[in-house]
């Protein structure tokens, strides 16, 4: 079994396309994905690190460990205010008469 372990030279941004990586990966440092499709089978996010989807990224593992003081980041990446799937619908209906 091979192990990948990300680090800071690893933390470049990876090509926005369908990335494949079979084996299992170990995040220890803040690391940031570019859009794209990320297909893993063990990914484990450690040593108080973070793992930052930079934009459209679709994350597929078989196991996620997410270890205390570690987290998945997204933060103001998502759509904005009544925009994307799902936003509903903005509405402004007044009514009047006379009574």
């Amino acid at each position: 079994m091979f192990l990948f372990i990300y680090s800071l030279a690893f933390s470049a941004k990876a090509i926005a396309e369908d990335i494949t990586i079979p084996e299992d990966i170990v995040i220890t440092v803040d690391t940031i994905w570019e859009p794209g499709a990320y297909t893993n089978d063990n990914v484990t996010i450690t040593n108080n690190s973070t793992l930052i989807f930079n934009g459209a990224v679709t994350f597929n593992a078989n196991n996620l460990n997410i270890e205390a003081g570690s987290s998945i980041s997204a933060n103001g990446k998502g759509y904005s205010t009544y925009q994307g799937p799902g936003a509903g619908n903005l509405s402004s209906q007044f009514g009047s008469g006379e009574a």
